[in-house]
């Protein structure tokens, strides 16, 4: 989402999750166990300010892994809405399929942002 930062634009939505844009601009930060190889934390931030109400929009989501403590700033929802968070550039024939099974494709930018989106 280098891109997206670069040219500072508002972007274009659909139910709230930004296309393109400065909305989709997230900073992710991961630490893993260096014997194993398996995560222990990370943090997705999304930090620019809401150009409407100059108000900070910054949304925040970490979780840690660790053998004695699993924790997580959401709260556990169970989602029954079949929305998938893809890339524009995602191949038709997998955009198909997963139209025909019943699920609602929407296009963002950015994996970071992506991921945020389905754990909000």
């Amino acid at each position: 989402c280098t891109a997206e930062y670069v040219h500072g634009g508002p972007g274009e939505s659909t139910n709230n999750i930004h296309k393109n844009g400065l909305k989709c601009v997230t900073i992710l930060i991961g630490a893993f166990n260096r014997t194993t190889g398996e995560p222990v934390m990370g943090v997705i931030n999304r930090p620019f300010l809401d150009p409407e109400d100059f108000q900070h929009s910054q949304q925040c989501v970490w979780g840690v892994s660790l053998p004695d403590l699993k924790c997580n700033s959401r709260l556990n929802t169970i989602s029954k809405t079949n929305i998938i968070c893809i890339s524009s550039s995602e191949k038709d024939d997998i955009k198909k399929k997963l139209t025909s099974h019943g699920y609602t494709l929407i296009e963002a930018s950015g994996a970071g942002y992506k991921i945020l989106t389905v754990i909000l």
